[in-house]
């Protein structure tokens, strides 16, 4: 596994989020033909919302379910989005929101449905 930098993830994350802290950034590449068949970003918010996006694509693997959590507008809250790609490719976007943070749903929902974000299969 080797940080990787220049994913189309990293960059919408840090767009979407432009003040958060990134916690661990990694990508998983094919060992040989060098294509990244998973990358990852956590970011942690000054407001204390931990953000988890991952891209994903499993060569050979069936198709994915697209589901997406219902969230009130402040925390407490967990959001869970997963939108799925070609066969076997997905993004997933998890956040942990703190109590009386408001929810930032349309952020976590581009994150997780931007078409850029979604590995090649």
């Amino acid at each position: 596994m080797v940080p990787d930098l220049a994913q189309p993830l990293t960059g919408v994350a840090r767009q979407l989020f432009p003040n958060a802290t990134v916690l661990s950034l990694v990508s998983v590449v094919e060992s040989r033909g060098g294509r990244t068949v998973q990358t990852s970003i956590v970011l942690r918010t000054p407001s204390g919302i931990e953000v988890s996006a991952s891209a994903q694509c499993v060569p050979g693997a069936g198709p994915v379910t697209t589901r997406a959590a219902s969230l009130p507008a402040a925390g407490p809250a967990q959001a869970d989005f997963v939108v799925a790609g070609a066969p076997g490719c997905s993004v997933a976007v998890a956040a942990q929101i703190p109590r009386a943070v408001p929810v930032p749903l349309a952020q976590l929902q581009q994150l997780a449905a931007d078409p850029q974000v979604q590995l090649d299969p």
